[in-house]
């Protein structure tokens, strides 16, 4: 037999190799879960930290629906044009500790949902009812948010309360959506000829 193996040493680096493979196979089965748990963990944790470093650079808004301020108006029409205006108002204040001013440049309807939902008018102005420029929020400010939108609903739409939610953007493109407010149609009458 050690003859054999003396002129077969193919056989016995065959064994030995197969042996070391299933030593650190055996390692990876009873390891491998804790190595990728931690591996998972430790990755998990570099991007939460991540995320709150950054997270102290932007302006940290809130918002206060003005919902007595809030109007959907109904303009009764016969052309396909728009038929609906809906106009609100929030108070939002920058709360950042970071000293970046905010700046409110986009809004859009979430809900109801339509084809062009993207905001007419949005306008950030004091809280005292003067009307000023398009204002940054300074931190530790609140100023008034003004939203337009112009739409076309079915007059079935229209005849019973509607569930409005806006997403407002800024000027470092981040999204913020706002609750949504229960509207009541009422109808925009005019009185030219």
């Amino acid at each position: 037999m050690e003859q054999w193996l003396r002129d077969n040493p193919g056989f016995v680096v065959g064994v030995a190799s197969s042996m070391v493979a299933a030593i650190i196979l055996g390692f990876l089965l009873f390891f491998g879960k804790r190595i990728v748990a931690i591996v998972i963990r430790l990755w998990t944790q570099m991007k939460r930290a991540l995320k709150i470093g950054h997270a102290a650079q932007f302006p940290d808004l809130h918002f206060v629906a003005l919902p007595r301020e809030c109007i959907l108006g109904v303009i009764p029409r016969d052309d396909p044009g728009p038929n609906v205006q809906i106009c609100m108002h929030w108070n939002v204040t920058n709360a950042s500790s970071s000293g970046m001013p905010a700046r409110l440049v986009r809004a859009r309807l979430a809900r109801p949902r339509l084809s062009d939902s993207e905001g007419m008018y949005i306008h950030t102005g004091s809280t005292n009812g003067r009307v000023y420029p398009n204002e940054d929020i300074p931190p530790g400010s609140t100023r008034r948010l003004t939203t337009v939108f112009v739409a076309v609903l079915p007059s079935i739409r229209v005849k019973k309360p509607v569930k409005v939610k806006v997403i407002v953007v800024d000027q470092l493109s981040r999204e913020h959506k706002l609750d949504p407010i229960t509207l009541t149609p009422s109808v925009i009458t005019g009185t030219g000829k």
